[in-house]
């Protein structure tokens, strides 16, 4: 744990949803990465359902055993991460990162500015979302301080 700069909340509340809250105020915020051990399915739902992992957090199941379920809603919007990494070693995390980063991603989303959106929503939808030559996915900016449009 010091070597990751890491917290550790022992779960002995009754509720999955109040350990959700005592790793939120442990560590002062939601945590950006939640590692799951103990081989449970609370991990996942703490970390998930109740909010534990905060927006672009990462999620690796260190456990065997659970099933982790999630609902793609909010998974989506807080672009989380999940991994499993029961044989895992630092050179197999090395390798995914590199094709992460190597990954053309930006290529399959397209943006639409929330003012274009807002003002016709129809014509975006008909010409920009859903329209042959469409990205496989297109975002709308709701806030431009979070979005690199140079990219």
């Amino acid at each position: 744990m010091e070597q990751a700069k890491a917290g550790y909340v022992q779960n002995t509340y009754g509720d999955p949803s109040d350990c959700a809250k005592a790793i939120i105020a442990a560590l002062g915020g939601k945590a950006t990465c939640f590692i799951g051990v103990s081989g449970t399915n609370v991990e996942h739902e703490i970390a998930l359902k109740y909010g534990a992992l905060g927006c672009n957090g990462i999620y690796n199941s260190f456990s065997l055993g659970p099933r982790v379920a999630f609902d793609t809603m909010p998974f989506g919007f807080q672009n989380h991460l999940i991994f499993g990494s029961i044989n895992f070693r630092q050179d197999h995390m090395e390798r995914a990162i590199q094709m992460l980063a190597k990954s053309r991603y930006d290529e399959i989303v397209g943006l639409i500015d929330k003012d274009e959106f807002t003002a016709d929503p129809m014509d975006a939808y008909e010409n920009k979302i859903y329209c042959k030559g469409a990205p496989m996915k297109t975002a709308v900016i709701w806030n431009k301080d979070f979005i690199d449009t140079t990219r």
